[in-house]
């Protein structure tokens, strides 16, 4: 779960010239800037799954879906003539750990037809693995990423990690896309083909990038990744790890402000 919020907003594996990058038309998503009402699109790259928010609670049975699999025929699917999509499943009731990897019912299996919204309102939910950055436009436009002037500003947003457990990583953060070559053109990117850049290099690019939460039930950390001057737009060392943390394990050792239970302060 990947939410990325950049000077820009943003919310893998090998690419092969036959992927469809831009799943554009985009999903609209309602917030609120200055006070006044705003819409922005969800413009996710091609492995992610976005899902209403307000959809009927699941069942034993049902299924969580992943990223997509290598063609319309893998393990359980049959063509996937419906949605078109055939993707990584595992149960959502799983009693195993890390049930995308160990239960012995994940396979491909067609992605519901019904899966995915056409309407998210102002609420979604966000596929385990996914990636996804906020958008000026519906259609794709590397130039058209959301930029919000945070500047002496705030930001307020609910998230739900009751389902990120240890080893998972829900992320939203300010990152300075698109990405640049040291010419000056655009990079594309070795994951996405979206333009994607951060202070740790990921994608082949590196470019300033501000943690607003690195979070799961058990975690939660905010820290800023500066860079070096860039030249033509590209920048060529950024700080990895990172400065000015604020780290919910590390700085109260021996309190309990943050945790799954009733017993801690915020109860995840």
């Amino acid at each position: 779960m990947k939410y990325i919020f950049s000077t820009l907003v943003a919310m893998a594996s090998a690419i092969s010239s036959s992927i469809d990058y831009h799943k554009d038309p985009y999903y609209e998503l309602d917030i609120i800037v200055d006070g006044q009402a705003h819409s922005v699109y969800i413009a996710d790259t091609y492995w992610t799954k976005i899902k209403d928010y307000d959809v009927p609670p699941p069942q034993p049975g049902d299924y969580e879906y992943g990223g997509e699999c290598t063609t319309l025929h893998d393990d359980d699917c049959n063509g996937c003539w419906a949605s078109g999509s055939c993707n990584w499943s595992w149960p959502k009731f799983s009693t195993h750990s890390d049930p995308w990897d160990n239960d012995p019912d994940r396979k491909c299996r067609c992605l519901p037809a019904d899966i995915e919204p056409s309407d998210l309102g102002s609420e979604f939910t966000m596929g385990f693995n996914g990636r996804a950055y906020f958008s000026n436009t519906q259609m794709f436009d590397k130039s058209q990423f959301f930029t919000p002037n945070l500047l002496g500003g705030s930001m307020e947003y609910d998230v739900d990690l009751s389902q990120a457990s240890c080893n998972c990583n829900a992320a939203f953060y300010m990152i300075a896309m698109p990405a640049k070559n040291a010419d000056g053109s655009f990079r594309a990117g070795e994951s996405d083909g979206m333009y994607y850049c951060d202070a740790n290099e990921i994608g082949g690019a590196f470019c300033p990038e501000f943690d607003i939460m690195e979070a799961n039930i058990h975690a939660y950390r905010a820290v800023n990744h500066h860079c070096s001057d860039p030249v033509n737009g590209h920048y060529s060392w950024c700080d990895r790890a990172g400065s000015c943390a604020v780290d919910i394990i590390t700085d109260f050792p021996d309190t309990d402000p943050y945790g799954p239970g009733s017993s801690y302060t915020i109860n995840t």
